[in-house]
């Protein structure tokens, strides 16, 4: 069990940083495509859907890192008002709930991403240069190490949960 834990996170700090590699990539992108826009008046075709495609990406790539890190935005007036023992148990019960939802979510895109691919669908807001496929593809798969993630996050707080009970003597 440590052994996939240790790969997982190893998974995930790889994800990350390919995250953060993409937004490098992606600020130098736009850069240059402002100073040939300005300079040269001749602008980047490719420059919007590689930012929007690279947006999808980092987000896809870092969402469950960020979790693991304990890094989302979290609104604790309820949390900071509850005992130990009842946060534990509110953590618990809603990560628990979130991996279910995102599970669910990344099982029900599969058939819509083949069917996607089959019919090579591409975006009519943006260029015809990416296919649907490779903003849904990230997301689907992001979805599926995200709910890992809670499931992880449900572990931890239900020994932390047994631990504060045992500390409480109940």
């Amino acid at each position: 069990m440590k052994k996939s834990s240790f790969l997982y996170d190893r998974l995930l700090d790889y994800a990350f940083t390919i995250a953060c590699c993409i937004l490098a990539f992606i600020v130098i992108l736009v850069s240059q495509d402002i100073v040939m826009r300005y300079l040269f008046n001749k602008p980047g075709v490719f420059v919007l859907p590689a930012s929007e495609l690279s947006i999808v990406l980092i987000v896809s790539l870092g969402n469950a890192w960020l979790l693991k890190e304990e890094g989302h935005v979290i609104i604790d007036l309820v949390l900071d008002k509850l005992k130990p023992i009842q946060r534990c148990m509110l953590n618990m019960i809603t990560s628990a709930l979130s991996a279910v939802v995102l599970f669910l979510i990344g099982l029900y895109s599969l058939p819509v991403i083949i069917d996607i691919v089959r019919h090579n669908v591409r975006w009519m807001e943006t260029s015809t240069l990416i296919p649907a496929a490779a903003y849904m593809i990230p997301l689907t798969v992001s979805y599926f190490l995200f709910s890992i993630q809670f499931i992880r996050r449900s572990f931890l707080f239900y020994n932390l949960f047994i631990k504060e009970k045992e500390v409480r003597g109940r």
